[in-house]
């Protein structure tokens, strides 16, 4: 038999059994789009700010692909393509930290803030190696969001009244939720759990970091238009 279904969530195809249908599932089309808004900005990535948000998009992408199949072939891979997938993730947001940080005007506080989110990310590899949970992809999530990425974001939004920049506050807000809530026993759909629930939710927050690049650099081309005209 080619094809055989085990369960709700596991089918056996040419022998090969996979899990986790709903995650193979949600994995994907959160990876399939960050693939897309990476294309998207690949052009446009004149300014660091944008190049670095386009590698976020481009490594989140292809974390979640493989996620994917970590998932469904656990049983043929165990944990050593979570493991993949988790160092990639961490390079993501390694690279939305940086987006951060073109922000950034003082000097001073800009050295210190590189220097702090290249030791988080070499503490995150180290401790990936040592104890590889996704634990330590959690904490390491909470950190590069919530102790300086959204505060550098809402910084500038009061100083420069960069409006655009709530997009990416209300997104990574939005992010947390589904988080706090990752363990919980709920499915729908037959075949989807909290987890597939929480992909679902973070493929609408990178929408809305989408939306603030998409904005900001439409208004960076309207600034250099009007330079234009007054030279």
């Amino acid at each position: 038999m080619y094809f055989r279904q085990m369960n709700n969530n596991e089918i056996q195809i040419l022998g090969i059994q996979f899990l986790e249908l709903g995650t193979i599932i949600s994995d994907t089309l959160m990876g399939l789009v960050a693939l897309i808004f990476f294309r998207k900005l690949k052009k446009h990535t004149k300014y660091k700010y944008n190049k670095f948000f386009s590698f976020f998009f481009l490594f989140f992408g292809i974390s979640s692909l493989i996620a994917a199949w970590a998932h469904g072939l656990f049983l043929y891979f165990d944990i050593y393509l979570h493991i993949i997938a988790w160092i990639l993730s961490g390079i993501s947001f390694y690279f939305l930290q940086l987006a951060s940080a073109s922000l950034v005007i003082n000097a001073k506080f800009k050295l210190k803030y590189l220097i702090f989110i290249k030791v988080q990310l070499l503490l995150y590899l180290i401790f990936l190696f040592l104890f590889p949970s996704f634990l330590i992809v959690k904490i390491n999530f909470a950190i590069a969001l919530l102790v300086s990425i959204i505060p550098v974001f809402f910084m500038d939004y009061l100083k420069n009244n960069q409006k655009y920049n709530l997009f990416v506050i209300f997104g990574i807000l939005l992010a947390i939720i589904p988080g706090l809530f990752h363990k919980l026993d709920f499915k729908f759909a037959y075949i989807f759990n909290m987890n597939d629930l929480s992909h679902f939710v973070l493929i609408i927050c990178t929408y809305f970091l989408y939306l603030e690049l998409k904005y900001r650099f439409f208004e960076q081309k309207e600034l250099s238009k009007e330079t234009k005209v007054v030279v």
